[in-house]
């Protein structure tokens, strides 16, 4: 279900922790190890979850892509689930180029998903979000990423479960 959430936290591709902080304006060279956390908001998600964690950890760097594990633990009402995901995102990508770009375009056809650029919040933050995602067809993953202040606040996501859509909002956390 959160297949490609693990590789949104690339999109914004700086700082020590993918989640928290540019070092400076370029793009920083990402590591083999790095992490980052987020913890389920249930006051934004849908009441069949009740609460949730998710870590994102770059395993591998090839020369066309950064593969990056999730793994998320969320309580539902029928019980914890866990969830673990790999999956990898070309590192043209991960650039602020790009989300220039898609700002203009709106939209982009990348190997795992199709990503369209909805806006920006009230706070001036950019809302990507992608779906057609390969292997997860009902979900919907919509990133909020703040450039100015150089953060990834949460990730929305959407899923559609036998004609019920379940939402769940994931904050940058430790």
């Amino acid at each position: 279900m959160l297949r490609l959430l693990a590789v949104l936290g690339l999109l914004v591709g700086c700082g020590n922790d993918i989640d928290v902080r540019f070092v400076t304006p370029e793009p920083k060279h990402l590591e083999v190890g790095e992490s980052a956390s987020f913890v389920l908001d249930p006051s934004q998600s849908s009441s069949v979850i009740k609460s949730g964690t998710m870590v994102m950890t770059i395993d591998a760097i090839t020369e066309e892509e950064t593969v990056v594990r999730g793994v998320a633990h969320v309580q539902t009402i029928i019980g914890p689930k866990e969830f673990t995901m790999v999956n990898g995102i070309e590192n043209e990508l991960l650039t602020l180029e790009f989300l220039e770009k898609l700002r203009q375009e709106k939209t982009h056809q990348a190997k795992n998903a199709l990503m369209t650029y909805s806006g920006l919040t009230r706070e001036g933050c950019d809302m990507v979000a992608l779906s057609n995602i390969k292997e997860s067809d009902n979900l919907t993953l919509i990133p909020t990423l703040c450039i100015s202040s150089r953060t990834m606040p949460q990730v929305a996501i959407k899923f559609n479960a036998g004609g019920t859509q379940i939402d769940a909002v994931f904050k940058a956390g430790k």
